[in-house]
């Protein structure tokens, strides 16, 4: 799994394994210096796909990222999944 982009305390993240499925982010909060919850986002869409313990003004920040940075993810999406060195970008919100 590669860190690839950044927002505060949201982490986006790309599994190497996962590129025989349709690009996606998934998005980790971290909540305590121990604990964190993620959720799946689709890039193309921006939609979720899975969460697992995000409260839904989480869901809401994260959509909004996924959505804002779609052309950011892409280029990360690409590199990932291609075997490039990823540098996390910093990700932008409106």
């Amino acid at each position: 799994m590669g860190k690839i982009a950044f927002f505060k305390q949201y982490i986006a993240w790309i599994i190497r394994g996962d590129k025989h499925e349709f690009p996606h982010v998934h998005i980790y909060v971290t909540k305590t210096k121990h604990k964190a919850s993620s959720a799946k986002f689709w890039i193309a869409s921006g939609e979720l796909a899975t969460n697992k313990g995000l409260t839904e003004k989480e869901l809401i920040v994260c959509e909004k990222l996924v959505q804002q940075n779609k052309q950011k993810l892409w280029k990360q999406w690409n590199k990932v999944v291609s075997g490039k060195q990823v540098r996390p970008v910093q990700l932008t919100l409106k």
